[in-house]
């Protein structure tokens, strides 16, 4: 795309060519679908605090001075509780083989310190 001045406004894309507006509609899409996905994800760690607080509070593995009973957990213990689950699932022989071989594909080994001890 081509640059603008900070703080200047708009573009005026019906001055530009056919191809540059269709490069920025992919752009535009891609910001959309990236939001959308995020908010998927906030409403499956929203869903499964609601319906599951003993299970994710089990598999937190954290430490957390005061867990209120009858209030679910937050998004972000809700994350935790997954991430210290994830190298049990890999490890899970019923788990399909596709969708292992695709997992680890996405997997940064060096960044992801609980799930060296999967692979």
């Amino acid at each position: 795309m081509t640059r603008i001045k900070q703080k200047s406004g708009d573009q005026y894309l019906h001055h530009k060519p056919k191809e540059y507006r269709q490069r920025v509609a992919k752009k535009m899409e891609a910001y959309h679908r990236h939001i959308q996905l995020g908010l998927i994800a906030q409403g499956l760690l929203q869903y499964l605090a609601a319906t599951m607080p003993e299970q994710v509070w089990l598999k937190l593995g954290s430490w957390i001075r005061t867990i209120r009973k009858g209030r679910p957990p937050s998004e972000q213990t809700v994350s935790m509780a997954l991430r210290n689950c994830l190298p049990e699932f890999l490890a899970d022989s019923n788990c399909p083989a596709n969708f292992k071989k695709f997992l680890f594909d996405k997997i940064d080994f060096g960044r992801a310190e609980g799930i060296r001890l999967a692979a």
